[in-house]
């Protein structure tokens, strides 16, 4: 016998205004290509209505997997440097962290994170981190698993 299908009415938690506005179409989308990491970007942008895809950048990445370089093909087969990125031993960006009105080619920076130029953090899915003082913004939310001793980090111990 064939299920029944269930509708149900969703009342809006907005008002139409701020519905609008959560449902608006952006006006860029930024693509990425994985491999063991990510290894290549591609922005796609509304320029008058119609979308424009970019080329592909690619991203470089050290040992620690911090990106280095971000690089691109042009028509020719040269390969252009399109920025370089150095970081101290805590992820301070050297010469200075991007600022929002100075954002880097990607948001993919230290240990391949992604960077918050508002905040000024890296988010790290379950806090952010600071690289000024080498901190995050919260206690760890997974505390941790009694029977395995080795993943615990309780204070005295």
């Amino acid at each position: 016998m064939a299920e029944k299908l269930k509708t149900f009415d969703i009342k809006p938690l907005y008002t139409k205004a701020r519905n609008a506005a959560k449902f608006a179409k952006p006006d860029a989308v930024r693509s990425y290509t994985l491999g063991d990491d990510v290894i290549a970007q591609r922005d796609e942008k509304d320029v008058s209505g119609t979308w424009t895809e970019f080329d592909p950048e690619y991203l470089l990445y050290d040992g620690h997997g911090s990106t280095r370089q971000v690089t691109d093909d042009d028509i020719d087969g040269s390969t252009d440097i399109l920025d370089s990125y150095s970081y101290d031993a805590y992820g301070m960006m050297l010469g200075g962290n991007p600022t929002a009105g100075s954002s880097p080619i990607t948001n993919l920076l230290y240990s391949g994170e992604q960077f918050d130029t508002n905040s000024q953090n890296y988010y790290l899915r379950a806090r952010y981190y600071d690289p000024a003082n080498g901190r995050f913004n919260r206690v760890d939310p997974f505390a941790g698993n009694m029977q395995d001793r080795v993943r615990i980090d309780l204070p005295g111990q």
